[in-house]
C-alpha cells in the first residue's frame, strides 16, 4: 500500500514576526517544531504499513530547514520525504498551499491512502487536507479518531462530530486527517535517527512541480490578509477579597444568582429566546433569488437546522444591507419538520433556498459539496458563511477548492469594506497572539466559517416577507458510507452550554476534579478542560476547550487553574470569566471579569456549601 503524509513545521511558539507589507509570517530564523497533529498522522501512517505493509512517502513545504524536521519523520517509520521548497511558494493561503502539495503528490504516484494531521497549530484552518483531496479527484473523512479495518480496498473508520461519533467507511484512494485520540506516537530509534540523518530529502521546486507562476504563492492565493493586529490587553479584573466562603458569597452575589433561581440574567434584545410565530409571509411574500447574495448555509440537524444558522442569519441580515444584498437561507438535506422554514425566515432571511429529499437524510461533505456548486453556480451569490462545525469545517474547504475561491476559517467577527462592498474577515491566528483581517479580492463566492455562538441568536420577526425556493437535488453522491453513529456520553455539550466550570492543571487532583462537575451540574452547566488534561488522559477530548480544541461562548466561564495560555484562550468568547487560581500574576487573569485568589479546593468546597 502506497501511503502518503502531509507534515507542516510551525513555530516553537505563538511568538511571530509579521511582513509589514504582505502581513504574511516570515519564518527564517523561527525555531520550529513538528505540528502536534501531523505527529499523529505519522504514527498512523507506521502502524498502518506495519499492519498492511507498503511504503511511506513524507511531503512539507517550507523554506529548507525544515529538511530536519522531514528527517525526523523519517527517524520514526517514513520511507522517503520530499519538501517543496522556492520562493515562489512564499505566502501562500491555504488553497495556493493545496495546489503545490497536490502537484507533488500527483508527480511521486497516485497514493491509496493519504493521512493528514486535523489541522496545524499555527493556522488553525483545517482548510488543507480536504482541499488537497478536492483537487486530487479523492474523497476525504475527517476528525478519524480510530482505524478499525482495510479490507477488499475499503478502510472503516471512527470520526468525532459535534453529536458523538460516527463509523463510516471510504474506498481508496482516499485522504484521512487525524485527531490525537488515535495513537500515541512513537519516539525515534538510535537506528531511526542514523537512517534519518543519512536519507536524502528531495527538493521540489516550482518548475519540478511543473505548475505556473499564478498557481502557488501569494499570486495564486485566493485570499490576502489585510491587517495583522495583535490584542491588547488590559487587566480590568475584580478580584474578590477574603476567606474562600466570603470568596464564595461574592461571586454567588455578582454573578451565580439569576441561574440558581431559574432565571437566566435579562437578556438584551439580541439575546431573547425566539418566540414561535405564524410565518403567513414566507410562503406568499418575499423576493425570487437575486445574483450576488450573502448566503447562510443552514446545516440540517435533527429534523431543523443547527443553532449556528440562525446566528449567522441574524449576522447575515445585518450585513446584507451594507453590502446591496440579499440575505439568503441555504438548506440542503431530507425534509425538516414544520415550521422549520419559517424560522429561518424570521431570523433574518430574505428568502430561503431550500433542496430537499431523502437521499439527502445523511449528506456528507462529499454530496453537500456537490449540491452547493449546484446552487451558486445557477444564482451566483456574493458571498457564503458556514458554521464553524465538525460538517462545516470539512465541507467549506472541499467547497472552495472546487470553486477555485478564497476561504476564512473561524471568523470571530465580519465587516463589510463601505467602499470595495468586500467582506472583511477577522479571524484569531497563532494561538489568539494575532487578529487577523482577510478579504477575497476577486474570486467569488467569498467563503467564511464562523465559530458557533460568536454571534447571538436574533429574535424572530413574524411579519418578515421571505419566500421559499426550492430546487431539486443534482443527485451528488459520495463514496463514504455511513455506518452507525454513536451518541456521546449524555452530558451537557460544552458548545451550548450558558455555564462552563472548566479545569486546568492547578485544579488539584481528582477529588477536585469531582467537586467541578458537582459544580457544572448544581448550576445547570457543563465541565470541560484545557489541553494538559487531555493530554494526560485525565479528561476525554470531546471536552476540550482552545485552539486546539473546541470553541466555547458560554454566559459565564469558570476558569479553575487554568493557567490562561493564549492557546487556551483563543477558543473562550465568553460574556463572563470567572478566574480561579493561587497565582495572582497568571495570564488568566487578563481576561477575567472576577478574579479569586485562592486554593481551587478550598473555593470550591466553600462555593458548593453556599449553592447547597
Amino acid at each position: 500500500m502506497k501511503i502518503c503524509v502531509c507534515v507542516k513545521q510551525v513555530p516553537a511558539s505563538n511568538e511571530t514576526r509579521l511582513d509589514p507589507v504582505t502581513h504574511t509570517v516570515i519564518r527564517e530564523g523561527a525555531e520550529s517544531i513538528l505540528n502536534p497533529f501531523d505527529a499523529f498522522a505519522v504514527e498512523e501512517a507506521v502502524r498502518l504499513k506495519s499492519r498492511f505493509g507498503g511504503h511511506i512517502t513524507a511531503f512539507s513545504m517550507g523554506i529548507p530547514a525544515v529538511s530536519g524536521m522531514l528527517r525526523r519523520v523519517i527517524a520514526v517509520g517514513a520511507d522517503e520525504a520530499y519538501l517543496l521548497s522556492d520562493r515562489a511558494f512564499a505566502g501562500a493561503d491555504t488553497i495556493a498551499t493545496a495546489r503545490a502539495l497536490a502537484a507533488a503528490i500527483a508527480k511521486d504516484g497516485r497514493p491509496d491512502l493519504i493521512l493528514c494531521g486535523r489541522m496545524a497549530t499555527d493556522g488553525d484552518t483545517a482548510q488543507v487536507p480536504p482541499m488537497l483531496a478536492e483537487l486530487l479527484h479523492i474523497p476525504h473523512v475527517s476528525d478519524v479518531t480510530r482505524v478499525e479495518s482495510l479490507e477488499n480496498g475499503v478502510l472503516t473508520v471512527r470520526r468525532l462530530t459535534d453529536d458523538g461519533y460516527e463509523r463510516a467507511s471510504v474506498p481508496l484512494p482516499a485522504l484521512v486527517t487525524v485527531l490525537k485520540e488515535i495513537n500515541v506516537p512513537r519516539l525515534p530509534s538510535i537506528a531511526g535517527i542514523l537512517r534519518g540523518e543519512e536519507a536524502e530529502i528531495r527538493m521540489l521546486n516550482r518548475e519540478a512541480l511543473n505548475v505556473a507562476p499564478e498557481a502557488v504563492g501569494l499570486k495564486g492565493s485566493r485570499t490576502r490578509v489585510i491587517k495583522s493586529e495583535r490584542p491588547v490587553l488590559t487587566r480590568a479584573c475584580a478580584f474578590l477579597p477574603g476567606t474562600p466562603d466570603e470568596q464564595a458569597e461574592a461571586l454567588t452575589k455578582a454573578a451565580l444568582a439569576p441561574f440558581l433561581t431559574g432565571r437566566n440574567e435579562p437578556a438584551s434584545a439580541a439575546q431573547q429566546p425566539e418566540t414561535p410565530q405564524k410565518g403567513a409571509n414566507c410562503a406568499s411574500g418575499g423576493e425570487e433569488i437575486r445574483a450576488g447574495g450573502l448566503w447562510v448555509f443552514c446545516e440540517a440537524h435533527e429534523g431543523g437546522a443547527r443553532d449556528t444558522a440562525f446566528e449567522l442569519l441574524g449576522e447575515a441580515a445585518r450585513l446584507a444591507p451594507a453590502m446591496g444584498a440579499q440575505a439568503v437561507a441555504v438548506y440542503v438535506g431530507a425534509r425538516p419538520d414544520s415550521g422549520v422554514f419559517e424560522a429561518l425566515c424570521e431570523s433574518g432571511a430574505d428568502a430561503v433556498l431550500a433542496v430537499c429529499g431523502e437521499s439527502l437524510q445523511n449528506a456528507d461533505a462529499l454530496t453537500l459539496t456537490g449540491e452547493l456548486e449546484a446552487l451558486i453556480k445557477k444564482y451566483r451569490p456574493s458571498a457564503l458563511l458556514l458554521g464553524a462545525t465538525a460538517l462545516g469545517r470539512s465541507l467549506a474547504p472541499r467547497l472552495a477548492a472546487r470553486l477555485n475561491t478564497g476561504l476564512t476559517a473561524d471568523c470571530t467577527f465580519l465587516a463589510v469594506d463601505p467602499e470595495t462592498k468586500r467582506l472583511l474577515q477577522t479571524r484569531p491566528a497563532f494561538g489568539g497572539h494575532l487578529m487577523a483581517t482577510i478579504v477575497c479580492p476577486e474570486a467569488r463566492p467569498q467563503m467564511a466559517t464562523v465559530r458557533p455562538r460568536v454571534f447571538p441568536r436574533p429574535v424572530r420577526d413574524g411579519v418578515r416577507p421571505c419566500r421559499v425556493i426550492f430546487e431539486t437535488p443534482c443527485g451528488a453522491q459520495s463514496p463514504v458510507t455511513l455506518i452507525e453513529r454513536i451518541a456521546r456520553e449524555r452530558v451537557a455539550d460544552i458548545g451550548a452550554a450558558d455555564i462552563l466550570v472548566s479545569i486546568g492543571q492547578g485544579i488539584g487532583g481528582a477529588e477536585n476534579i469531582a467537586l467541578a462537575g458537582k459544580l457544572a451540574e448544581r448550576l445547570g452547566g457543563a465541565l470541560s478542560s484545557s489541553r494538559p488534561l487531555v493530554d494526560a488522559e485525565i479528561m476525554p477530548y470531546a471536552r476540550q476547550v482552545g485552539q486546539t480544541g473546541k470553541t466555547v461562548a458560554p454566559k459565564i466561564y469558570i476558569a479553575l487553574g487554568i493557567l490562561g495560555a493564549m492557546q487556551h484562550m483563543a477558543g473562550v468568547a465568553a460574556k463572563t470569566i470567572v478566574a480561579v487560581n493561587t497565582d495572582p500574576d497568571a495570564p488568566i487573569f487578563d481576561y477575567a471579569r472576577y478574579g479569586i485568589i485562592a486554593d481551587c479546593g478550598d473555593f470550591l468546597r466553600a462555593l458548593l456549601e453556599r449553592l447547597g
